[in-house]
């Protein structure tokens, strides 16, 4: 329709009225028939050149998808890299889980078992203070206390451990401060047979003028002097 309209008005402007007579009018809509035929051609060589980019389109959005899932894969080189480094993680994890469990296992046995010296220490304090003899003789309230160290403190417990005729000893040495006086608690312990300590002495020795011994265990059977602390 544009190309006839255009056609139509370029014959009229130069003179050409005579177009629209009956022998020209025929050829005039041939001409007018071919204009249309080649617009239809156009339009659909248009439409056909819209389907080819927009499949251009479609197939390059598909090849960004792909090549963006494939940068997403990850080589079996970077997967072992990260499969090592998990288990040197969990590895490390479980080394830690077991050093902390020994630290406890050690501090409980330290504080808890019969057979440490600390646990040793306390009973035998307590057996000390809460004896008439050792009240009177050195006052109360009676402090205890270990060897002082270098920063003059006094929390060290001294002791020693030995094994003799198959069975294993511990000797300890603790002091005692009372109101009026002082005195120094010597005891040895030894496995029985069921493996457990038992007293084999406990005494403190007063620090007065005569140098009193008040025995509060005494389970040696051939000794006849009292052993000096080691």
């Amino acid at each position: 329709n544009i190309y006839y309209c255009i056609f139509k008005t370029f014959f009229l402007f130069s003179g050409a009225q005579y177009l629209t007579h009956a022998p020209f009018h025929s050829i005039f809509i041939n001409l007018k028939l071919n204009l249309l035929s080649v617009s239809k051609i156009a339009i659909v060589a248009k439409g056909k050149i819209q389907l080819c980019k927009r499949q251009k389109t479609d197939k390059s959005v598909t090849t960004t998808s792909r090549t963006e899932l494939d940068t997403n894969v990850k080589p079996i080189g970077e997967k072992v890299k990260e499969t090592t480094k998990t288990a040197s993680y969990l590895g490390i994890i479980l080394l830690g889980v077991g050093v902390t469990g020994a630290l406890f296992y050690a501090v409980f046995s330290e504080l808890f078992s019969s057979k440490s010296p600390n646990n040793i220490y306390t009973k035998a304090a307590k057996l000390c203070i809460n004896d008439s003899r050792v009240q009177i003789a050195l006052g109360e309230p009676i402090t205890v206390y270990g060897e002082e160290n270098r920063r003059r403190r006094r929390q060290h417990v001294s002791h020693v451990t030995y094994e003799k005729n198959g069975k294993k000893h511990l000797r300890m040495q603790f002091h005692l401060k009372g109101s009026v006086r002082k005195g120094k608690v010597q005891l040895e312990m030894q496995e029985n047979d069921a493996g457990k300590y038992e007293y084999r002495y406990l005494f403190v020795e007063v620090e007065d003028l005569l140098h009193s011994t008040i025995v509060l265990e005494d389970n040696r059977s051939q000794d006849a002097t009292l052993p000096s602390f080691v």
